[in-house]
């Protein structure tokens, strides 16, 4: 977990596991809310997909 470099307010956060895993927790319906209960806030959400 980092910062963003051009706002302090913005954590970066780096996941490595099975691929799509974290992307469906995310963007599936019937757990957004567990996922907001932790915190999270969706708005300025980025996901993006790479590759090792």
């Amino acid at each position: 977990m980092g910062k963003s470099l051009n706002d302090f307010q913005r954590p970066t956060v780096i996941f490595q596991g099975s691929e799509n895993v974290l992307y469906d927790i995310f963007m599936n319906h019937e757990t957004k809310h567990i996922v907001e209960a932790s915190g999270h806030i969706y708005e300025g959400t980025k996901i993006i997909h790479g590759s090792s």
